[in-house]
């Protein structure tokens, strides 16, 4: 072993094994012989490692950040040792929340965030303006179709003019969006920001079969009726 290890018993395995400070244990792993370097105080946060005997390697390598866990009444002078030692620009300093206290996982918060209606709304709004736009044409569709146009070439013009006023404009402000703020970049963000634009997408491709059902309505010789 390193000279420069310590070997560290805790609380509950010094009672039971009866060991100090210089006390000497074998290794089952490696079968030497240790000697205790102190005994840890009862540990709250974790209690296994109240039964453990703990041997603490010295570091072989940097690190670039590091988590430390204080106990509930000692973090007060954990935090300002550490930031006396790292300067209080590099010690992020939080509360630890056990996994019981959490109430909402992130995935939950997302699902339930009141922002998730307004891509279904803004959807929604598209979708009528557009159709509400080719409802007021059914003459004009009705009179290509008299003079001779396919459906497909209409249904053509019909995806087009989707594209343009509606399509078009909210993949701009999509990337605009997402260009404008850089936590959309990851993680939830970036699931939310996707999901909006599969929204928005959604009713888009609703509107084309709307599109072609309304070439449909009107009978192209009932405008011979309406001129005669």
């Amino acid at each position: 072993m390193d000279p420069a290890s310590e070997v560290i018993a805790g609380a509950t395995a010094a009672e039971s094994r009866h060991l100090i400070s210089g006390s000497g244990i074998t290794s089952p792993e490696q079968s030497i012989a240790l000697e205790v370097d102190a005994v840890a105080s009862p540990s709250l946060r974790d209690p296994r490692v109240n039964a453990e005997v703990l041997v603490i390697h010295p570091p072989t390598f940097s690190a670039n950040s590091c988590l430390v866990v204080a106990e509930p009444d000692r973090h007060a002078g954990v935090d300002a040792l550490l930031t006396t030692w790292f300067g209080a620009d590099d010690v992020l300093i939080a509360p630890l929340i056990a996994r019981g206290d959490v109430t909402d996982s992130p995935q939950s918060l997302l699902e339930s965030r009141p922002g998730r209606m307004i891509s279904v709304v803004a959807g929604a709004g598209s979708l009528m303006m557009l159709l509400a736009a080719w409802m007021v044409r059914r003459s004009d569709f009705a009179l290509y179709r008299l003079l001779g146009a396919e459906v497909g070439a209409l249904t053509a013009g019909l995806c087009l003019e989707a594209t343009v006023l509606v399509v078009a404009p909210q993949l701009a402000t999509s990337a605009f969006t997402f260009c404008a703020f850089p936590q959309m970049h990851s993680g939830a963000g970036l699931e939310s920001a996707l999901l909006a634009v599969g929204q928005l997408l959604a009713s888009d491709l609703v509107a084309v079969p709307l599109g072609i059902a309304l070439l449909f309505i009107k009978n192209p010789f009932s405008l011979v009726r309406e001129g005669t």
